[in-house]
């Protein structure tokens, strides 16, 4: 048979579920800005002779400084991080989360492939999305991941470079709090859907750390990065179709209908 081109490829798995489309048979059942400007993002990768303690209380200063943010910080009429473009095929066709995650550590300075980054530092669990990857990224089978295990990759891989930036699970807060992590220079990972289809829920679900992980089939995840007010819009940095626009009151709805799944990347300053 032969191979079929990466862009028909796309509009069949948008047919069947999209990028997060689960096989059935790979799965058993004042705030002080944390990174640079949006405007002039630079490398936030912190040099191998960090003295800052690189364990669990790291994850929680972490916690600490993106409720700090969101708490003190004043929207802005409009926010842009320059992320690049990064795209899943053909390399990692249903490998939506690990190429944003990729993206995103690259706004912050890290030199990561995101063929490695799935590779080394990729959780795996067909059991639960919670706790890994359920499936194979490097398949047009693979199924998905949620936010508790993404954030759990992340800081495996910023731990082993001795970074002191930290990923945090930021499931559950609203669309507006997740603009003011913009506004900081912190990079955020929404799960979506599929060329921002209305999401097709399933009773699938999975809980980790007091919250409920719905599956749905067309699971998709982008990254955010700008906002304006004045015009209604939210841009993406999205694996499937690079930058894209949406209606900032659809992107919201969607947002919270599947759950309100997301994660941030922010920097814990030494001494803190």
């Amino acid at each position: 048979m032969k191979k079929i081109a990466p862009f028909l490829l796309a509009i069949l798995l948008c047919c069947l579920g999209g990028c997060g489309q689960k096989a059935r048979d790979v799965a058993s059942s004042s705030a002080v800005p944390a990174f640079a400007t949006p405007d002039e993002p630079e490398s936030t990768a912190t040099s191998a002779d960090t003295t800052l303690p690189l364990d669990a209380s790291l994850e929680e200063t972490a916690q600490d400084r993106v409720d700090e943010i969101i708490s003190a910080s004043l929207r802005r009429p409009s926010s842009a991080l320059k992320v690049e473009e990064l795209f899943q095929y053909p390399e990692l066709p249903t490998g939506c989360e690990v190429v944003s995650l990729a993206a995103a550590l690259h706004y912050l300075g890290f030199d990561i492939e995101k063929t490695e980054l799935a590779e080394e530092y990729l959780l795996y669990n067909d059991e639960d999305m919670t706790a890994g990857f359920s499936g194979d990224p490097f398949s047009e089978y693979g199924a998905g991941i949620f936010p508790p295990a993404l954030v759990s990759t992340a800081n495996s891989y910023l731990s082993a470079q001795k970074s002191n930036i930290r990923a945090v699970n930021t499931t559950g807060i609203s669309l507006d709090d997740l603009y003011k992590l913009l506004d900081s220079g912190c990079p955020v990972l929404v799960w979506y859907t599929v060329y921002g289809n209305y999401p097709a829920m399933t009773e699938e679900v999975y809980t980790c750390g007091g919250k409920d992980y719905y599956w749905y089939e067309n699971e998709h995840c982008v990254v955010l990065c700008g906002y304006d007010n004045k015009e209604q819009t939210v841009t993406v940095s999205d694996p499937l179709d690079g930058y894209a626009e949406y209606d900032s009151k659809e992107f919201s709805e969607i947002y919270d209908e599947i759950g309100r799944l997301s994660m941030t990347l922010t920097e814990v300053e030494n001494g803190t």
